[in-house]
């Protein structure tokens, strides 16, 4: 299991994106901030919520992440599927896969967009940051909680920017 866990993780963000992709709720959702909103459509905003949290369950390994995608694509590609399924299981099977797809590519794009692919601090940095991200989210309506993960990001990334040659206190 160790050794396909990362395809279990990307498995788990497919499904339970479908879930809160169909929950009632407006057509737009904000994935910016309050200051500087960015709405977009409510699958991309749930899709780019579970590429942020395959990125911090995979410690944004692009390895893993490329395999992700690879695995992806090749369930959304088979042609060996059970002779027993309706025709609209095969349609949920397809987009099930094409969500996972567009899941894994997305946390390729944002890893890649970071330059964490090469970068240990911008790794670490987006790490950071896409933990933030996934506490404001989950608890948006209690600002006490994401107040405080605000603030322990900006000491982390204080603490990854801080030259660790640097003997300033």
């Amino acid at each position: 299991m160790d050794g396909q866990r990362h395809l279990t993780i990307l498995h788990s963000c497919a499904a339970n994106c479908l879930l809160y992709e169909e929950d009632p709720g407006p057509a737009e959702l904000n994935i910016g901030s309050e200051l500087e909103p960015h709405m977009v459509p409510r699958s991309h905003a749930w899709r780019d919520f579970y590429a942020h949290h395959l990125i911090t369950q995979l410690s944004a390994d692009s390895d893993r992440l490329a395999q992700c995608s690879e695995w992806a694509h090749q369930q959304h590609d088979r042609d060996d599927l059970p002779a027993d399924m309706t025709g609209p299981e095969r349609e949920e099977a397809k987009q099930f896969w094409q969500c996972a797809i567009d899941i894994a590519a997305r946390a390729i794009e944002i890893v890649v967009g970071a330059g964490a692919a090469t970068d240990e601090k911008a790794r670490q940095r987006l790490l950071a940051s896409s933990q933030h991200l996934q506490t404001k989210t989950a608890f948006g309506a209690l600002p006490d909680i994401v107040a405080q993960s605000a603030a322990d990001l900006i000491g982390k990334l204080d603490e990854i920017d801080r030259d660790p040659d640097d003997k300033r206190t």
